[in-house]
């Protein structure tokens, strides 16, 4: 997998440069996890959630027969499953909504989860096993790392072409390299199709 780190390769996570995640946002993934748990954990009602596409979102935002019965800077999120692993997008908050710790934290119970926050100036990666943080880092600081087993994807840190050397040159967007790394060591992938497409979409009361 040594194309990733060099730059050789073309990422399956691309599409994030067309939505708002590319200026910020969050990620969480849950393995096992059904897409109403991950509603819940979230503090929101799997009631709620109407099935939407990207392009609607705003449109329904304004809906006052649905999401628009909330004022429209209430976060809100996309809710998915791929691959055998719940996932929520999030870009309302801007990577800046704090309440997704908690969420990730919650859906690790008896499970895995995953929590990457992405904003203009500091990204975050954390990874939990049964409410406890196995590893964490900053992507663009992977040499910096804490939790139980902080190597715990090292190996596939260095194939995507994240930096786990202070003194390495920096060959790749570090956002696309940390979410090529959840597909090196986890398997998880969303496709364009399916961030694109209907996802179910609900927002905070």
């Amino acid at each position: 997998m040594t194309d990733l780190a060099e730059g050789g390769a073309a990422s399956g996570w691309n599409w994030i440069a067309d939505t708002a995640l590319d200026a910020g946002g969050s990620f969480t993934f849950a393995r096992g996890v059904p897409p109403d748990r991950v509603i819940e954990a979230f503090g929101m009602r799997p009631a709620s959630a109407r099935l939407v596409p990207l392009d609607r979102v705003a449109d329904a935002l304004h809906d006052p027969d649905w999401l628009g019965s909330h004022p429209p800077e209430h976060y809100w999120i996309r809710v998915g499953a791929s691959g055998g692993w719940g996932f929520a997008l999030d870009e309302s908050s801007g990577g800046f909504g704090w309440y997704e710790e908690d969420a990730a934290i919650g859906l690790s119970q008896g499970t895995e989860a995953i929590l990457f926050t992405h904003t203009a100036t500091i990204d975050t990666f954390h990874y939990y096993v049964d409410s406890v943080e196995v590893t964490g880092f900053e992507p663009l600081r992977g040499w910096e790392r804490w939790g139980t087993q902080p190597d715990q994807f090292l190996s596939q840190m260095r194939q995507a072409g994240l930096r786990t050397d202070p003194d390495a040159e920096r060959t790749r967007d570090s956002r696309l390299a940390l979410l090529d790394m959840l597909t090196l060591a986890l398997g998880i992938q969303v496709t364009r199709e399916q961030a694109f497409g209907p996802l179910l979409t609900v927002q905070h009361d």
